[in-house]
């Protein structure tokens, strides 16, 4: 006498990895590049802040430079934030494959 099992055919599901490490290690990436941007940029002058007494002293073309650099400093720190936990992540899990 032979024992049968009917079982329901499983449904194939895409696998789902996220690798922690490669996450924080890109955000400390990223954070470290960005403080030492902003950092160099405040020493060559371009903070926020001016020396002017008034308002209406401030150069608006210092202004524009500023925003324009923080921008872009943001834009590379976390751009290469990203490629940092792109790459120090491990190949993705492969699970048995469905037939």
């Amino acid at each position: 006498m032979a024992i049968e099992l009917n079982t329901a055919p499983s449904i194939p599901t895409a696998a789902r990895y996220l690798d922690w490490t490669s996450v924080i290690a890109g955000a400390l990436t990223a954070a470290a590049l960005s403080f030492i941007l902003v950092t160099f940029g405040t020493a060559v002058g371009l903070g926020v802040s001016s020396t002017a007494p008034t308002w209406r002293d401030a150069s608006v073309a210092l202004w524009i430079l500023s925003g324009i650099y923080l921008l872009l400093q943001a834009l590379v720190s976390f751009g290469f934030g990203g490629y940092v936990a792109g790459r120090v992540r491990t190949a993705p899990w492969q699970g048995k494959q469905q037939k």
